[in-house]
């Protein structure tokens, strides 16, 4: 299948599955109420993820992954690889204080977790959707879909 068709699969799968929705009113995301042991323990680990970034932690950060994570841009353009390329990266702009993340709904298809995100560093916020794939309780791969507007 090429890329493209990959693409709108995914958008329509997107289109179909349901968002856990954040109300206008509230200002922070609620998880979806699940009741699979292994789906909340996959959430979690995202949780995870996305708290130490948003605290500018990088060293919880990077532990919420694989020592050897695989970072693509959707679907199969290796983007970085391990977490020493996390702290690379995200070292420097935790350490100026920047840098969050907003949730705007998730769901667990697996050791899968679909994130539907703004990210915004420096005053530029980008919508993205985020495919995290958990294994032994770590951040294993993330795939990235940007959008483009």
């Amino acid at each position: 299948m090429r890329t493209n068709q990959k693409l709108l699969l995914v958008v329509a799968f997107l289109g179909v599955m349901t968002f856990v929705r954040v109300d206008a009113q509230q200002s922070e995301f609620r998880p979806p109420i699940m009741s699979n042991p292994e789906e909340v323990a996959v959430l979690n680990v995202v949780a995870l993820r996305i708290a130490a970034y948003n605290a500018h932690n990088i060293e919880s950060f990077v532990t919420a992954h694989a020592e050897n994570v695989q970072i693509y841009e959707f679907p199969e353009k290796k983007i970085g690889e391990g977490r020493a390329h996390l702290k690379r990266i995200f070292g420097p702009q935790f350490a100026r204080g920047a840098g969050l993340i907003q949730v705007k709904g998730q769901f667990v298809i697996g050791d899968k977790v679909v994130s539907q995100e703004l990210v915004t560093i420096d005053n530029v916020t980008e919508r993205i959707i985020a495919i995290y794939t958990v294994e032994n309780g770590v951040i294993n791969s993330v795939r990235l879909i940007e959008s483009e507007d």
